[in-house]
């Protein structure tokens, strides 16, 4: 084999790699490795959301969300990862409240529960509006049975990232405001 023979050989392992990729990123960009044990997917469209009763203040209207970018969080008290993973939610949340950001809690509880949800919302410190009894909502959101469940939601409306899908969710967060404008 000659020096030029190497060189084509590493010229072509190089190319294909460069392909790959390219195309592993777009993949991945397309959502295609999300879980979709975790609920909806990037690309599709969220339900709206209703909930029995709100904590925190009123829930933005559908109108209010238009165009902006925001995070939805399906929580249980029963659950060990939502009681952990809450404090970086919040440090997340004072990243990007003033910058068009909407954060949207819910937990299918309610009734009789409405003592403890309450309680994991104070203890937890979460500044956010949450609802409770989203019992159809978080259904339509694919997680009538598992918690913990997170979505960012880009402006154009559209699911950008999933708790299942690679990635943080502050860098999720960070793409979706940079594709807002």
């Amino acid at each position: 084999m000659s020096l030029k023979d190497d060189f084509r050989r590493l010229t072509a392992i190089l190319f294909v790699a460069v392909i790959a990729t390219f195309a592993l990123k777009l993949w991945i960009g397309s959502g295609a490795l999300a879980d979709p044990r975790f609920g909806l997917t990037p690309g599709k469209l969220p339900p709206s959301i209703h909930a029995a009763g709100w904590l925190n203040g009123e829930p933005p209207t559908t109108k209010e969300l238009k165009g902006r970018v925001h995070v939805v969080i399906a929580w249980a008290t029963w659950c060990g990862i939502c009681w952990n993973e809450t404090k970086e939610q919040v440090q997340v949340y004072q990243e990007f409240r003033d910058q068009d950001v909407t954060f949207i809690g819910l937990t299918d509880e309610a009734g009789g529960d409405l003592p403890r949800v309450k309680q994991f919302v104070e203890r937890t410190g979460i500044p956010w509006v949450n609802g409770y009894g989203a019992v159809e909502t978080l259904r339509q959101f694919g997680v009538a049975e598992s918690r913990p469940g997170v979505w960012v939601i880009g402006a154009d409306g559209k699911i950008s990232w999933n708790y299942g899908t690679p990635g943080e969710l502050r860098d999720a967060i960070e793409r979706a405001v940079k594709a807002a404008g």
